[in-house]
């Protein structure tokens, strides 16, 4: 089997370089290249904890693909295949990863708004907290009436929504809102990559906290938490 480039950057303690990346992400996006599943999936058994994985390779693999979709480097079945071996990735990481003790007391409520199709990086999110210890309510692609009722019987105190783009908007707006009427009694904040795409936008909408990637949330929320 060829070894692709920048898979095994993370067993040498080394983050891959952006070139090593951009080599990935063609990789993925390549219906012939289906090793490079099984070479991204390699570094979840080799003692790696998830959130350098998480950090150096499937973070940066996602914005390099939005950026080549963006860019018209890779076409929408492209980046489709892409995104569903990140998924598969990530699924098969999960499976093989030891379950943390809960070291925290507070419950946290992750969803995407209604109507979003992009769900990788809420799922990466989850991922990481749980690491760290914390119990997480993960909902993803719920319709705004079924995402009133979750939140309204969940105990958790912090909620994170998430979006991808400006197509969500409104959805964002919403669902916003909607926290606001159903649950007053919840820290709000606001994820994914609509908060740089519209960070005016976002800012209208008075969240608690923003956070456009997962890692620079994890050093925050427990501030989050004292707060209710």
């Amino acid at each position: 089997m060829r070894r692709l480039a920048g898979a095994t950057a993370a067993r040498g303690g080394e983050a891959p370089s952006d070139e090593q990346i951009a080599v990935l992400a063609v990789s993925l996006c390549d219906p012939n290249q289906d090793e490079v599943v099984e070479q991204l999936c390699a570094l979840g058994r080799s003692d790696q904890p998830f959130a350098p994985i998480v950090r150096d390779y499937l973070a940066p693999l996602a914005r390099r693909l939005g950026e080549g979709w963006e860019e018209d480097e890779f076409s929408f079945v492209e980046v489709g295949i892409a995104m569903s071996r990140l998924h598969l990735v990530l699924r098969r990481l999960e499976r093989h990863r030891t379950p943390q003790r809960i070291r925290h007391d507070q419950t946290l409520f992750f969803a995407t708004v209604p109507g979003e199709t992009h769900m990788l990086g809420s799922e990466m999110a989850a991922g990481l907290f749980r690491e760290a210890g914390w119990d997480v309510e993960l909902h993803l692609g719920l319709e705004q009436a079924a995402l009133d009722e979750a939140l309204i019987a969940t105990p958790a105190m912090v909620v994170g929504l998430s979006a991808s783009g400006l197509h969500s908007i409104e959805a964002l707006r919403h669902s916003v809102a909607t926290v606001r009427l159903v649950r007053p009694d919840m820290v709000v904040v606001v994820g994914g990559a609509i908060v740089d795409a519209a960070p005016e936008a976002v800012e209208d909408m008075a969240p608690d906290a923003t956070f456009a990637d997962a890692m620079d949330a994890l050093t925050d929320i427990r501030r989050l938490t004292m707060v209710v």
